[in-house]
């Protein structure tokens, strides 16, 4: 899942949920403004387990056992 972030300077780019964990911070890379770090670890974690959700939800098991899409989400 990704998740597009727009900085103060009007730069948007996206977070990969599926690439967040190792993170330790997120930094503009037009300006180098760091998202507030008081909020970061709340964010990531949210993120991360609407990635989690959305795995979960992406398909389901019809009774012939074939997998069809079900709820995306989109942020």
């Amino acid at each position: 899942m990704k998740v597009k972030l727009t900085c103060p300077c009007g730069e948007s780019f996206n977070v990969n949920s599926e690439n967040f964990k190792n993170k330790t911070s997120i930094v503009c890379q037009n300006c180098s403004t760091e998202f507030p770090k008081e909020y970061f670890e709340q964010f990531k974690d949210a993120i991360r387990t609407l990635g989690k959700l959305e795995n979960n939800f992406k398909y389901k098991t019809d009774d012939n056992g074939f997998e069809i899409p079900y709820w995306k989400f989109e942020l």
